[in-house]
């Protein structure tokens, strides 16, 4: 099986989806970019650049839609390669509960 780049974050705080989301699909720069702009892509804020631009992220804002999600995408053969999940999430599923229906709803 190759490289999976989908990634599900299951958070109800949104600025924390946007902080995986700023992390994981920041843009790259066009072709036409200064040789620095393009240095940049070596190593940006102490991590490989590049590598955080390559993630397609999805999100949910509570255990059961990202189960939902997860279900989804599973049955269009698109499954997540990683999933990150919030452990206290209320009024709903905390973590380790959408851990456990993760561990059900997935095709491994």
């Amino acid at each position: 099986m190759g490289f999976n780049n989908r990634i599900l974050v299951i958070d109800d705080d949104a600025s924390i989806i946007d902080a995986f989301r700023e992390v994981l699909t920041a843009s790259l720069p066009a072709a036409n970019s200064s040789k620095a702009e393009l240095a940049s892509l070596l190593v940006s804020d102490g991590l490989p650049a590049l590598a955080r631009r390559i993630f397609q992220m999805d999100s949910a804002s509570q255990g059961e839609e990202g189960i939902e999600k997860i279900k989804a995408a599973n049955a269009q053969g698109l499954p997540y390669g990683l999933v990150f999940t919030d452990m206290r999430m209320p009024p709903g599923l905390d973590g380790v509960e959408t851990a456990i229906a993760m561990g059900a709803a997935s095709t491994f």
